[in-house]
């Protein structure tokens, strides 16, 4: 939860709904390509040293350009459902809450 926090804070306050879909093949050139999953707008950003660093530690986990950056929704059951699917990560981490609430104490200790 905290790298994901991190990996937001570093792009801007990306939608914590939206790191979660992250895929390797959004990112070349150490930018990131991505569509918001709020309004559909495309989107590119340059992807800081902090953020490379953070990519860094999951590189070890990608067997295909298809797969999560960030491995946590695998284990959701319905996870290729598409919209269905969008609706549980996204209703909950509305402001990044989901994360924020999670890392309320452990934030300080890190920073």
């Amino acid at each position: 939860a905290r790298n994901i926090w991190l990996f937001s804070f570093y792009l801007a306050g990306m939608r914590a709904s939206d790191v979660l879909q992250l895929r390797w093949s959004d990112i070349k050139n150490d930018r990131l390509y991505y569509v918001m999953g709020k309004n559909q707008k495309p989107g590119s950003l340059k992807i800081p040293e902090q953020a490379l660093s953070i990519l860094s530690e999951y590189q070890h986990l990608k067997k295909d350009d298809k797969d999560l950056v960030f491995p946590d929704l695998t284990t959701i059951e319905d996870f290729k459902l598409g919209f269905t699917f969008s609706s549980k990560i996204i209703f909950p981490c509305k402001s990044n809450s989901c994360i924020s609430n999670s890392l309320e104490k452990q934030v300080p200790k890190f920073i």
